[in-house]
Parts: C-alpha cells; structure tokens; sequence
C-alpha cells in the first residue's frame, strides 16, 4: 500500500514538472492592443515571451481576429494569422519577429504604422498560405525556410509599396495550383518585390497572375540567385509587373542563374514586351512565351528542361534579339527526334552577326557531310543573316543555311585558318597568293568572303607600309573544290624588322564551318618573314602602357601590339597556345559581364580575337597557363580595397576554342588568384594571391591542397615549377628557389639582380636553355635574365618605351618548347 501512494505521487509530480515545461499555445483576445501585455492573450501563462505571460520563444501565438500591436523583437515557434486578424508593429518602433517552426497564413493582414518592420522565417520554419493574406507596406520578410503557397482559386499574396519577401539561399518557395500576387492599391511610389535567392518552384495545371497597381506602383519578381522553376502551368505578368533575372554578386559565372520552363506557358503581355536574359543566366525551357526575348553575349537558352530525349519545342510570339546562346539537342532527322524553336517575328542583333548556336548530337549519332537539321522556324528573316559561331559536339562542323522563313544547319567542311607566311625581300612589291582552304571537298558549292584586312606588326598604311590588299569578291568553291587564292603585294625593305604578321577576316561563309569562338569574323595570320636579323633571333614580350612590346633578348626595341579597342589599364599575364599563338589577359576596369578578359594575337602579333573567352568571368583577369590538351586555365586578381570575394576571381577554364568550360572557385589571399601555374600532373594548379603563400589546388578533384609555402617577403606574384619539381617565385624583394617540397633552397634579393626600385620585382618566366630565369621590375621596367646556379646577373635591359606605365607582366619565346626534360616534351607543363 504505501508502494502504491509512492508511486501515485511520483506520477503527479513527473505530470506537474511535465506540465510546467509544456509550450504554451497563446490565443489573442483583444480587438487591438500590444503584444507584449499578458492581459491580451488567453491561454499563455506559462507564456516565456518579455514581459512573461506573453508568446515566446517555445510558444504558438495565434491570432483569430483583433489587432496586436508589435514593440520590440522577439521569438515565437509557431504564428497563426487567420482571417479577420492583423499583426502590427507599434507607432515607432521597428520590430524583428522570428519564427523558428511554423508560419500559418490563413488570411489576416501583416500591418505597419509608421516605420518598417520584419519577420524572419528560420531554416527549421514551415510556411503555409492557405488563404488570402496582405502584407502592407514597407515590411520585409526573409523566408529561409519551407514557404509552401497551396493555390485554391481565389488564394492570393498582396504586397504593398516597399515591402520586400526575401527567400534566402537553400530555401523553397512552392506555389501549388492557382494563386495571384499583387501589389496593394495604396499608392506610394514603390515597388512591391519578391526576390529570390533559393527556390522558386511553381508546379501545377493552374495559372499564377503576378499583377501591379500602375506604372508608379509596380510588383517586381526578382530571380538573383538559385533555381526558378515552373512545372505544366501558365504564368501571367500583367502590365505592372516583371520578371527580373539579376544575377547577384560579382557576375561570375562559377554558378550560374537558373531558369528551367518545363511545359510552361509565360504571358509577358505580348511580342512588345522583352524578358532580358543577362549575363551567366541559363533558361531552360519548352512551351510558348507571349513576348519577346532578349539574350546578351553570356547569356544560355536551352531548348527543354533537360538534355537529349525527350525533345522539346518552345515557341516566341515576340522576336528573339539573340548576342549570346542557344542550344539544341538532336537525336535523329525526323522532326520529333530535335529540339526545336519558334519565333513569332525576326531573330535580331546589332552586332555583325547573330550570336551562337551549339548543337549536341546524341551519342552513337555521326551526321554526314550534307546533312541539314531544321532548328528554328521565323516569321521575318533575320538580320544579319550570319550567325556568330556553331559549336557542336562532334568533330565535323556546322555551317547555318538561312531561308526566308527557317535557320537550319548542315554538315559542312571546315573554313582552315592556318597560318601562311612569305619571305619580306629587300626592295619592291612582290604579289604573292594567300591559299585559302576547305577541311575537305563538298558535294555543294561552297563560298566565303574576305571581309578585310587587319593590320598587326606588319601594316598597310604610312609612308613604308608592309602589305598591299585589295578586297577581292567573294570565293567560290565548286563541288569538289577545296582551294582557292587571294592576291595580296609584300613590299620588300631593308629596315631591321622581325617577322610581322597581319590578318585576313572572312564573312559570311555560306555551307562552311568555322572552328572558333569568335562572332562571324573568323580571321588567318599572315606572316611577313624577316631577311633582316641573324637566324636564331630570340624575342621577349613585355606587358605594359596598354601594348604589348616586342623585344630582341639582348633588349633591341622591335615593336608594340595595339589592342583592336579601349586598351587595357594594363595587360598583365601573357601564355602562349601550343601553335605559338599569344594569349593576354586584358587587365579592364571593367569586370565581368561588360568586358571580355583575354586577347588573342598571332605569334607575331595579328590580332586574331580581341574577345578570346568571351565577356570576362571574373575581375581583372591577371595570368593564364594551357595544358598538354590546348585549354586554357585563366586566374583573377580582382579589387585591391576590399578584396573581392572568392567568388569573383574565380580560375577559369577554356577550351582549345575559347569557349568556357569549368570554373574553380577556390581560397585566395587578398588579391585573389593572381598568378597561376599548372604542374606537370596536369591537377596541381599552384598560386599566389599577393601576400607570401603559394597555394595549391587540385582541379582534377576539385579540392584544396595543403599550401606549398610562405615566403619571407611582403607580397608575391608570378611563379614556375621547373622541370626538376623546384619552384621560382618572384616577389617584391626577392625571386625564391624552392624545393619540390617547398623548402628554400636560395634567394636572389632585387638589389643583387639590379633592381633599385622600391616597388620590386614582378615578373617571372623560365628561359629555354633550362639554367636561367628573367624576371622584371613593376616599376623600373628593367628586365634581367639571372642564372639559376649562382644568380649572376646574365643580361638586362630597360623598357624605355613604358615610360610612365608598369611592367605588368613577361613572355618569352621558346619558354614551354625550349627543353628535352620529360615536363616539357610534349610541350607543356
């Protein structure tokens, strides 16, 4: 018996202990009043808010009707806003509410008086909107959470002027059925907006409107970061609203904006209405667009949600004014063996030709020469009638094949732009005939056009010019025919030169492939050889004043590069492409998505790109380096004060085209990934970031690697593995010899090598003869080639022509060719 009392009240006090801790479920009672008075709810005794008895962290609150009037921030579990009821901040005060598990909107109204307000929805909330629900003015809500939206017809989200709905990153905003989100009557001269940095996922057979009040009171949907998404539904902008797609941060392309339309029908209002597809957005979609699109220069649409079967078709009421890309995938001939895309008016671009087409065969699939694939259909033939490139993924080319009504590509030989040169002479003119040559024969007649001649180092202008060409008409190529020549004069001199090259440029090819980036303006080196310097002549470039400057090793003046427009703040880092083709990289002010970040000239300096990579995928792009495969690995310095995030100085990879193909975005110091190199593993890509570490970075795995070293200077820059694994690292004060382990094994301080200027060394290049290295001052402009044995100094010279500007970087010829050790053999480290 007294077991039995014991445990009978053990049981009643473990219910009490139970009862006390349990969270409390808090009713509002009143028809308006604060929040923070317990008088005002039922329910919540045990209440854990401030003043206690009051919501709190743990607790529900739930509104049914009446006004609460919010003070000061707090914490809830779960809020419940139902019909009749509204939740506000007091006059004053600037309220922030979390809440941590649940979000019911059941109708009722999110109110503000005076000054803004916010409600924050922790990652562990779910949100429901079951009912009409309004949230006034200048309110801020951040969901980073679940937000699920189910649609009955008549649910609705309205936005007054100001208020701003955030989903965060890693959230979802799910709209289910039919629903509306508007802007709120109540004129303020603001825009509502919902901005979404997760997902925004609209799935369902129903229709979603987004509406605005009038021009001055419109309802923004922004899309900056994550996934947008929409499943079988129609989507509605009225004439207030707008879909917005602004990539956040830096405009790197290291994640790029997504938008995928699977089976959607998106009303913009009509073909006089244009979503702008910006820089590093991909839209992947099938289904109909009432409007217009507009797709810039790094910008992706793709032809269905998804790769390969099954094929899709979208369709434009509007035009498509077409700088960047857009893909298809084909599987067969027949027409439900393709994607395929519609344009209620004209495919347009201001530029010289229409940006790109990329075409992905499926696998197993080998298209014959002659073969043609319908790609779009149009109502008015486009302008221009070329198209900047066609990329596919096979090694026979594509050449577009415009009709009045359709673009289709074919099977076409390849355009060859393989370098030619004729020996310069002594005196007159001498005519010589340029060949200009086709991959293979056609079945077709085949013709191109030389557009015009670009001057280089060998130019046709002033009172010694080195090349006469007169435009000839366009080239025909019969059935068979894979050659044909162009006549060009080489005025022969005895002024000192070295070999100088220009260009020809070739347009609208009709039935010819082109193997390049570029935009429709593919373009030959021509190479004017030199009668006039003693045979093994070495050269060495120097980046600077906005040039590139060529000089004799022995430090002879030969020649600057120009750029083809706007020179650089400085040209920095410069590579050489396996063909001896020169690489630079195009310090701009001007960062991503508004300028391109490389350059390409012929060996001898011809412009061949002036855009090679396309519109820059990071800031201040500063070094480059190429694999035994011909890519291109490209690093970022980015801004000085405050450094730029890793996320704007990404590494980026090109391939042997110039078409981007990964991007790394790694750790970096405060100058990002200044100067890079790839090891001999064809992973290990070793950095510096202008302090004293050199870190590493395994780009096969994608994993960061332990740093190599830190040196005992204030900043380094540019640095080479040699081909014995040891290390040359050029910083301000010093260049380092470092083991393969990163261990010193001497130094070389500027003062030894000459250098006076405080503002240190800068540069660092290997010479071909394996036993000495050149390295330069960023201010002096002098450059000096030091034995890697003992450092003597070997040879110097000062760039008398950068008066005024920095050295930003070296290249010297014959670096990567230079020696038989087995890292370099195969011509490349």
């Amino acid at each position: 018996m007294n077991i039995h009392r014991t445990a009978i009240g053990l049981l009643v006090s473990l219910a009490m202990v139970v009862g006390e801790s349990r969270a409390a479920t808090c009713v509002w009672t009143l028809a308006d009043g604060a929040w923070n008075e317990p008088a005002n709810w039922s329910g919540c005794a045990a209440g854990s808010g401030v003043p206690a008895g009051t919501p709190g962290p743990g607790d529900v609150a739930r509104l049914d009707s009446g006004t609460a009037r919010l003070r000061d921030a707090g914490t809830v579990d779960e809020l419940e806003l139902n019909a009749g009821s509204r939740l506000e901040n007091e006059s004053g005060f600037l309220p922030e509410l979390t809440v941590t598990s649940a979000l019911r909107l059941a109708g009722g109204t999110l109110g503000q008086v005076g000054f803004s307000w916010s409600v924050v929805l922790a990652a562990t909330a779910v949100t429901t909107l079951t009912a009409p629900t309004r949230i006034e003015k200048f309110i801020t809500i951040e969901n980073r959470g679940s937000w699920s939206m189910a649609a009955p017809s008549g649910n609705s989200l309205t936005l007054g002027g100001g208020t701003v709905i955030t989903n965060a990153a890693g959230a979802v905003f799910t709209v289910i059925g039919s629903a509306e989100f508007l802007r709120d009557t109540v004129a303020t001269g603001t825009q509502a907006r919902f901005v979404n940095f997760g997902t925004f996922d609209v799935q369902g057979t129903g229709s979603v409107g987004f509406h605005g009040f009038n021009s001055g009171n419109r309802l923004e949907i922004e899309h900056d970061a994550g996934l947008l998404r929409a499943t079988q539904t129609t989507l509605v902008f009225g004439d207030f609203a707008s879909l917005g797609l602004n990539r956040a941060g830096s405009g790197t392309p290291a994640e790029p904006l997504i938008v995928e339309l699977d089976a959607v029908s998106l009303d913009l209002g009509g073909p006089a209405r244009q979503l702008a597809v910006p820089n590093w957005v991909v839209v992947r979609a099938s289904g109909t667009i009432n409007g217009s699109l507009g797709v810039a220069d790094e910008a992706r649409i793709e032809i269905g949600s998804t790769a390969g079967a099954p094929y899709a078709s979208l369709a434009i009421s509007g035009g498509l004014s077409l700088f960047g890309s857009v893909a298809f995938d084909i599987g067969g001939p027949a027409g439900n063996q393709r994607d395929h895309l519609v344009v209620g008016t004209q495919i347009s671009s201001i530029n010289e030709s229409i940006g790109r087409i990329e075409v992905r065969f499926a696998a197993g699939l080998v298209p014959s020469l002659g073969d043609s694939f319908p790609l779009i259909d149009y109502a008015i033939a486009p302008v221009p009638t070329s198209i900047g490139s066609v990329s596919v993924n096979t090694l026979r080319q594509l050449a577009p094949e415009f009709s009045a009504t359709a673009l289709n590509v074919i099977v076409a030989p390849t355009l060859m732009l393989d370098p030619v040169e004729f020996i310069e002479g002594d005196s007159g003119p001498t005519t010589v005939q340029v060949p200009v040559r086709l991959s293979e024969p056609a079945p077709f007649t085949t013709r191109v056009k030389v557009q015009s001649y670009f001057p280089g180092t060998a130019t046709n202008s002033g009172v010694s010019p080195d090349y006469q060409a007169n435009l000839t008409p366009a080239l025909d190529f019969a059935p068979g025919q894979t050659e044909a020549l162009v006549p060009v004069i080489i005025n022969g001199d005895l002024d000192v030169e070295a070999d100088e090259d220009f260009s020809m440029q070739f347009a609208k090819a009709n039935f010819i492939g082109v193997a390049t980036r570029g935009f429709g303006a593919p373009r030959k080196p021509i190479t004017i050889k030199t009668d006039d310097l003693s045979p093994g002549t070495r050269f060495v470039l120097l980046a600077g004043a906005g040039k590139i400057h060529r000089y004799t090793s022995d430090g002879q003046f030969i020649d600057a590069w120009p750029f083809d427009q706007a020179a650089p703040l400085a040209t920095t880092g410069m590579c050489f492409k396996s063909n001896g083709d020169v690489i630079a990289t195009r310090f701009d002010t001007g960062g991503p998505a508004t300028t391109p970040g490389l350059a390409r000239f012929s060996r001898n300096g011809a412009l061949l790109d002036g855009a090679y990579g396309g519109v820059s995928a990071g800031l201040f792009a500063e070094s480059c380096v190429q694999d035994r495969s011909g890519n291109l690995y490209v690093g970022h310095a980015g801004l000085i004060s405050p450094p730029s995030l890793d996320a704007a100085v990404p590494v980026v990879k090109l391939d042997p085209l110039g078409r981007r193909i990964d991007t790394f975005v790694i750790p970096t110091g405060p100058r990002g990934t200044d100067w890079i190199d790839l090891d001999a593993d064809q992973c290990t890509l070793h950095y510096t970031s202008e302090d004293a570490t050199i870190r590493r970075f395994d780009v096969c795995t994608r994993s960061v690697l332990e740093d190599l070293a830190t040196l005992p200077d204030s900043r380094c820059y540019a640095l080479r593995r040699r081909p014995n694994g040891e290390y040359l690292v050029a910083c301000e004060n010093a260049v380092f010899r470092l083991s393969a382990t990163g261990a010193t094994i001497m130094s070389y301080s500027r003062l030894s090598l000459g250098e006076t200027d405080p503002s240190g060394l800068f540069a660092m290049n290997l010479d071909p003869d394996g036993l000495s290295f050149w390295t330069a001052g960023i201010g002096s402009n002098r450059v000096v080639r030091v034995s890697i044995d003992d450092g003597a100094v070997l040879g110097s010279f000062v760039a008398t022509q950068l008066a005024g500007a920095t050295n930003g970087g070296l290249a010297i010829y014959g670096e990567i060719f230079g020696t038989t050790d087995v890292l370099f053999k195969d011509g490349f480290d």
